[in-house]
């Protein structure tokens, strides 16, 4: 009799149990529908834009009253530490363990709630798996907005060993995981470190003589877009949702005609991408060092810079006070959802440093800059390590001490 069984995951050993995923839950369903009011301080309420880089980014997420929070359907709408969230429309097949209590989801983040037979976070990093992302993915519906319904993640098959097996591979993954968590801090650090001198050098420590100016004289937006003689037949495709505060969550490599139409904004090194949607959810990013076939959505206004520092101007258009008014600029707008045009990002005014303080500005980020992007590189690496690694201590051929 034969030790291993063939799956759609690949080869693991016969004696997994391989089952539907409904079959190691004792729960999942997905968060309120009716709008929930917002305050200053009381009980998270989480959506889809919320859960990226395999956590919950509560640095951003709204809150909710405390009596709004207590007329909801306990089960349904609000976890318990240890629960699974993945999110089911937009940016969909993101996934997080809930970390803390008294939050509350949307009904654009599903909830599951494992049994006994499943580590929640052995769990969590498979879904995160590439095999089970394009699963997701080719579930999904909708051509504009992706969403993918809970009955398709019910269904999906998944090869599980005993919980002594999933402790010792989970050991092994957290340990990269880790790693990836300590580049990703020095990276915020890096980005916070430049807000704080931007704020003391130009907004603090501001001179009388500096000239008030516009952005637009001294940047150029959506210069460049896909036309005939465009080189490349297949393209690497960022969408607005896959950029989040200079990270970039996923370039979907595609074939240029099956491309959505969206797809025509050519980028180059130090652009700025900004989108031109809601704002106040942070897709915007500096692009360093883009592959040649790099193509972004049209939801991005494209900034280039080459009359003045590309750090400069993205600090200044990143900032909370300057997001919080481009946000207000952007309700006023007489389309479906809030947003701003190019104009809107140009008309920015702000005071003209001197030559020499733009330039130590410059030269400061610039250093900075290349640390993330180095950084950067390391996380994508590690991550690839932590998403092949799995299959493979699966499968038998990386193997895990018993003792």
């Amino acid at each position: 009799m034969s030790k291993w069984r063939k799956t759609f995951f690949g080869r693991v050993p016969a004696n997994w149990d391989y089952e539907p995923l409904e079959n190691f839950f004792e729960l999942i369903t997905y968060g309120f529908t009716n709008p929930m009011p917002t305050v200053s301080d009381g009980p998270y309420k989480l959506t889809a834009k919320d859960i990226y880089e395999g956590k919950i980014q509560y640095k951003y997420a709204r809150r909710t009253s405390v009596e709004a929070y207590d007329s909801l359907l306990t089960d349904k709408s609000r976890p318990l530490i240890e629960d699974i969230l993945i999110t089911k429309d937009g940016s969909i097949g993101r996934v997080a363990i809930v970390d803390k209590p008294n939050i509350c989801i949307s009904q654009s983040v599903a909830l599951i709630r494992t049994n006994k037979r499943i580590n929640p976070l052995f769990l969590k990093y498979l879904l995160e798996t590439s095999f089970y992302q394009r699963m997701i993915e080719s579930d999904a519906t909708g051509s504009t907005i992706k969403h993918i319904y809970i009955t398709k993640i019910n269904k999906m098959q998944i090869a599980v060993p005993k919980m002594e097996i999933q402790d010792k591979i989970l050991g092994v993954i957290h340990n990269v995981q880790l790693k990836i968590d300590l580049l990703y801090r020095q990276n915020e650090t890096q980005e916070e470190m430049a807000s704080t001198l931007f704020r003391q050098w130009f907004v603090e420590e501001t001179e009388e003589d500096w000239e008030i100016v516009t952005l637009g004289k001294f940047v150029k937006t959506n210069q460049k877009t896909i036309k005939k003689d465009y080189p490349f037949q297949e393209i690497r495709y960022l969408d607005t949702g896959s950029l989040t505060e200079n990270k970039i969550e996923e370039l979907k490599l595609m074939v240029l005609s099956d491309a959505p139409s969206r797809a025509k904004r050519l980028v180059n090194h130090n652009n700025i991408l900004y989108s031109t949607v809601r704002p106040n959810q942070k897709h915007y990013g500096l692009i360093q060092k883009p592959n040649k076939n790099l193509v972004a959505s049209t939801g991005f206004c494209v900034i280039e810079c080459d009359e003045i520092c590309p750090f400069f101007v993205y600090v200044l258009l990143t900032g909370k006070d300057m997001v919080e008014y481009l946000h207000s600029i952007a309700e006023g707008s007489t389309s479906t959802y809030p947003s701003l045009k190019p104009s809107d990002l140009e008309a920015i005014e702000f005071k003209l440093p001197n030559d020499d303080l733009l330039k130590k500005f410059s030269d400061y980020c610039s250093s900075a800059w290349e640390k993330i992007y180095n950084n950067k590189l390391q996380i994508k690496t590690l991550e690839n390590l932590r998403d092949t690694l799995l299959p493979k201590l699966m499968s038998g051929e990386v193997r895990v001490k018993m003792n």
